[in-house]
């Protein structure tokens, strides 16, 4: 099925299972993919509840976890989870967690696809999660866009002169450092 129109159901079933925790979206979505396109696509996703406080739960599905810089102490973390591919298997709730995680002033959490490490030189080496965080590292005082846009350098620089086969995404979300202040409010 065209990516679009896969893309389009999973929207409206996104928007209908929105209330759930995100464990239980991914089994609700999953069930409608499965209904719908029946086996002929699927999806990856990340599905993040974030509160006020800066807490969050999140599940995966068939993307590689997340890496969070904290602020704090410059220490960079893979995060837990697990999870399949949206729309292929119908035992897929099977292997949906659910994580809780706290975001502390300046902290800065890195969604990425797969696209992204998985993406050779033209002498075929990857640019490889060490790499990304490696480029990771260096964002410690920058904003999620300034981040956001050293790191995709970082990977067009890697990158120059080879082709892209996977499409790629990453995401920065950051805690602003002036939280505990706005909190006094």
């Amino acid at each position: 099925l065209p990516a679009a129109l896969i893309s389009a159901i999973a929207k409206i079933s996104f928007q209908n299972h929105r209330h759930g925790r995100p464990a239980e979206v991914f089994s609700n979505v999953n069930l409608d993919m499965l209904n719908f396109v029946k086996m002929e696509g699927y999806l990856t996703a990340i599905y993040l509840r974030l509160q006020s406080d800066c807490t969050l739960s999140y599940s995966l599905a068939g993307i590689p976890g997340p890496f969070l810089l904290r602020y704090r102490t410059g220490e960079i973390m893979r995060l837990p989870g697990t999870g399949t591919l949206l729309g292929m298997f119908l035992n897929a709730s099977d292997f949906f967690s659910e994580e809780p995680l706290t975001l502390e002033p300046g902290d800065k959490l890195f969604i990425y696809t797969d696209g992204i490490t998985e993406s050779t030189d033209r002498t075929g080496q990857q640019y490889g999660e060490e790499r990304l965080k490696s480029a990771i590292a260096q964002t410690r005082e920058m904003n999620a866009e300034e981040a956001s846009q050293f790191v995709l350098r970082s990977y067009r620089q890697f990158m120059l002169g080879s082709s892209v086969h996977d499409d790629m995404t990453l995401l920065v979300m950051a805690a602003s450092l002036k939280k505990d202040e706005y909190d006094s409010h």
